[in-house]
């Protein structure tokens, strides 16, 4: 545990000569917890959905897809939901992002250094052919 002490914020304009501070004890200023050092899991390889050959060019405005993947504490993935599909739904596209969501593969979160559960969003963007 590690512990703090701060002076009072002194006025310059009044300021006298300084005294040295007391030495810090436990007692003294009691004790500060410092928050948890959360480290986000990180993509380390997005699998791309795989979608029907012509379907780029029945598009006329780009989709965005959005899915949450939650992992385990090894980073592999538990399961997958999508949260968005806008601004058209295609009924296999749902599917298609979730799946290649699974085949991805991840880094866990990490708090105080220790791997553990978490969940990622991640933003798929679907381009339309360009005419």
């Amino acid at each position: 545990m590690i512990t703090f002490a701060f002076p009072e914020p002194r006025d310059e304009s009044t300021a006298q000569p300084e005294t040295p501070l007391p030495a810090v004890t436990r007692e003294a200023v009691g004790a500060v917890t410092l928050p948890d050092v959360v480290q986000p899991p990180k993509l380390l390889n997005r699998s791309a959905p795989r979608l029907p050959a012509d379907f780029h060019r029945l598009l006329r405005v780009p989709v965005e897809v959005i899915v949450a993947a939650d992992l385990d504490a090894n980073g592999s993935v538990e399961s997958v939901r999508v949260l968005k599909v806008a601004p058209q739904e295609f009924p296999f596209l749902r599917e298609a992002t979730m799946l290649g969501t699974r085949r991805s593969t991840f880094q866990p979160a990490l708090r105080n250094g220790v791997p553990e559960r978490s969940t990622i969003l991640i933003r798929y963007w679907i381009q339309p052919v360009q005419r």
